[in-house]
């Protein structure tokens, strides 16, 4: 069959080092970019934060020099942040 035949309780476990991947991957996924320092590099969308109660769908349109934003912006154009949106 093809299984683990080792012993679990003898496996080398870093639990530090687990709590701060899971640290690092959280931090990154969660992480605001701040665009005036970055747009993605894409065109797809990611998620955008127009005020600090409004989030919309946008992309960053590098031909426009832009970014284009959903309905529900209500005219805004201004993005305070921008991240992707992970599966």
């Amino acid at each position: 069959m093809g299984g683990f035949t080792g012993s679990w309780e003898r496996a080398p476990v870093n639990r530090q080092a687990m709590v701060d991947a899971y640290i690092a991957a959280y931090e990154e996924l969660t992480r605001w970019n701040d665009p005036k320092e970055s747009v993605p590099d894409h065109e797809w969308a990611v998620l955008v934060r127009i005020t600090t109660r409004i989030y919309d769908i946008g992309s960053y349109s590098n031909k426009m020099g832009r970014w284009l934003i959903g309905t529900n912006s209500f005219g805004r154009d201004e993005v305070l942040g921008w991240r992707e949106i992970h599966e």
